[in-house]
């Protein structure tokens, strides 16, 4: 299962030339795949965020964004796996 899953992140990260980095963690924040700016050190505090904002909000959380004036950082998780994508705002 995680070479299909490295294999789409790949592909993912490869066709659009927006991405910068991506990042895939599993349930309890360790690495799965990582790409780019987005490095294996990340992998703890970004299934921490998708954590805080799920217990902050009572809602199912469909995704996070954070963004800044060059570039925009979007988590979002199911129950096994928090995918994280930094890219570049068009």
């Amino acid at each position: 299962m995680n070479n299909l899953l490295e294999a789409d992140a790949e592909e993912i990260f490869q066709k659009n030339e927006n991405i910068q980095g991506i990042l895939l963690t599993d349930k309890h924040g360790y690495p799965v795949f990582c790409k780019g700016t987005c490095t294996q050190n990340a992998a703890g505090a970004v299934s921490e965020i998708q954590r805080m904002a799920e217990s902050l909000e009572t809602s199912k959380i469909k995704h996070i964004k954070l963004e800044n004036p060059i570039s925009n950082f979007i988590i979002t998780s199911d129950d096994t796996l928090t995918l994280a994508i930094h890219q570049k705002k068009k």
